[in-house]
């Protein structure tokens, strides 16, 4: 039997195609194949000039208790993505920390705050690159004080984006080469055999992992596995904070990195980056 697709799935692809390829698919007709056959793909849109995308939508979890870890992750960080006095006008900040780098018994909004305090002190000294800090934290949990290790990456926009801070994590375990090949493995199939004018594999992330050039590597490496890789667009949308801040980010990457993204922030309307123009 056909099977329904999640209804949360479905409001991404319809969101995500109401700006992609230059909002030549704002107002498309979509097909929900898989509600028709068995195996098909999610959806197939159409625009008003009769060209065609074939979508396939999958959720990435790299690794194994990964809710519990990025539970504690945002209770403490969270707050400094949202906090616009730490924004550098021009400047894009992603913000690292090791998986399992926070260890349990701490209290969390403490840490977070004392992460905040530092970085709002020392943002100055911050340079374009990618550089690695630590500062010591935990002592006002009334626990053991312990080094904590991050990574800052500063991009120079150049006036593309106004300035924002992202927060994710490193050292994922190896478990990700499992979850991509699994992923490539039931998803590539039905996805380029599904007739279209172009072909999109939608990766979700609804966690705070490395982010998605890490996915994207472990996919690349498996190019002569699964060649039909080379026949899809592989686009990221990140939904961490879909729900408590109305806020989606979708990314496409290539084999050059970053090409393109789509945000969109409740009812504002969407802002677009390609750095293939």
């Amino acid at each position: 039997m056909p099977v329904q697709s999640p209804r949360k799935e479905r409001p991404l692809i319809e969101l995500f195609l109401t700006a992609y390829d230059d909002g030549t698919f704002k107002g498309c007709s979509i097909e929900w194949l898989e509600d028709e056959l068995d195996g098909a793909v999610e959806g197939r849109a159409t625009n008003t000039s009769g060209r065609t995308v074939a979508i396939e939508h999958t959720l990435i979890q790299p690794f194994e208790d990964e809710k519990s870890d990025s539970h504690r992750f945002l209770r403490a960080f969270r707050r400094i993505e949202q906090d616009p006095s730490l924004v550098m006008p021009q400047y894009q900040i992603d913000l690292t920390f090791p998986v399992g780098a926070l260890p349990t018994g701490y209290d969390w909004d403490v840490v977070g705050e004392e992460v905040r305090t530092w970085l709002a002190t020392n943002r100055g000294d911050f340079v374009v690159g990618t550089s690695n800090y630590a500062c010591t934290v935990g002592a006002a949990s009334g626990k053991e004080p312990f080094e904590l290790s991050f990574t800052l990456t500063v991009e120079d926009m150049e006036g593309k984006l106004p300035g924002c801070w992202r927060i994710g994590r490193t050292g994922v375990p190896r478990t990700l080469d499992a979850v991509v090949d699994k992923a490539l493995r039931t998803k590539l199939p039905k996805l380029v055999n599904t007739p279209a004018d172009q072909h999109i594999l939608l990766l979700e992330l609804d966690q705070p992992i490395s982010g998605p050039q890490a996915i994207y590597d472990t996919i690349a490496k498996k190019a002569r596995q699964y060649p039909d890789i080379r026949r899809v667009e592989i686009w990221f949308v990140d939904t961490v904070a879909r729900y408590t801040e109305d806020y989606v980010t979708f990314e496409l990457r290539d084999s050059d990195g970053f090409a393109q993204s789509i945000s969109f922030e409740g009812d504002k309307a969407p802002r677009c980056r390609d750095d293939r123009k």
